[in-house]
């Protein structure tokens, strides 16, 4: 289940170009309230995917102590119906959590 104020963000780009970052052609911020699965909807301009342009679909849970979960791979924003499977994301522990002095 998602922590209390977590914020699923979807965003539709456009990935064709290449050694460019993707364009972002939508994006829309849910506030998630139980559990999965979370329905969405993106408003977008038509015109912006056709050809040469590749668009794909992302999203990623926020919370307030940050990035929860995230896409992992990259899904064809037209493949009926667009289903997004999210994984966690890993933090690696602070090394320095238990140290007592500036030395440790």
């Amino acid at each position: 289940m998602p922590l209390a104020d977590a914020i699923l963000v979807v965003n539709l780009q456009d990935v064709s170009r290449a050694d460019a970052p993707a364009f972002e052609l939508a994006s829309v911020r849910i506030r998630l309230t139980g559990g999965p699965p979370y329905r969405w909807r993106l408003e977008y301009d038509e015109s912006a995917t056709a050809a040469p342009s590749r668009p794909v679909l992302r999203a990623r849970i926020e919370t307030p102590a940050g990035l929860w979960m995230t896409t992992d791979t990259s899904m064809p924003a037209f493949t009926p119906p667009p289903v997004l499977q999210l994984r966690n994301v890993t933090q690696a522990p602070d090394p320095c959590a238990s140290a007592s002095t500036q030395a440790a």
